[in-house]
């Protein structure tokens, strides 16, 4: 059966947001009805199913906030420009980046430039976080 993150309005003019099994939005939303709740907002949830068995949300995987990959590129010019090293200013927006992705991606490419690969190089790795300069 589908899972559902809602948002809802409580009787008593409370908002609400929690995730629920229903056979399809409709059904949810009659449920609602009958607790005399208004829905607001209803997103189905997406799983994907693992080799092993395990059903895992990665929605909030499938890519780098375009926010994340402005502030990324904006710190790593400045630092470049203010004469830090390439390798400092990736291990300075490692520790400030909070997405774990993301923070991956950029220990990766710091070991890569760590091992002599040019930042071009290593950015060839993640299309997905610099398209148009890999």
């Amino acid at each position: 059966m589908p899972r559902y993150n809602i948002v809802y309005v409580t009787a008593a003019s409370e908002h609400k947001e929690e995730v629920l099994e229903a056979a399809d939005q409709a059904s949810l939303y009659s449920d609602l009805r009958q607790r005399n709740d208004t829905l607001v907002s209803c997103t189905e949830i997406t799983t994907t199913k693992k080799k092993f068995g395990f059903n895992i949300d990665i929605s909030f995987l499938s890519r780098i906030k375009l926010h994340d990959k402005i502030i990324f590129t904006k710190n790593l010019g400045a630092m470049i420009d203010a004469g830090l090293p390439l390798s400092r200013a990736l291990a300075v927006i490692e520790k400030q980046t909070k997405q774990k992705k993301f923070k991956d991606i950029i220990v990766s490419i710091g070991k890569s430039i760590s091992q002599g690969h040019t930042l071009n190089d290593s950015l060839k790795e993640y299309p997905q976080l610099l398209p148009l300069i890999s």
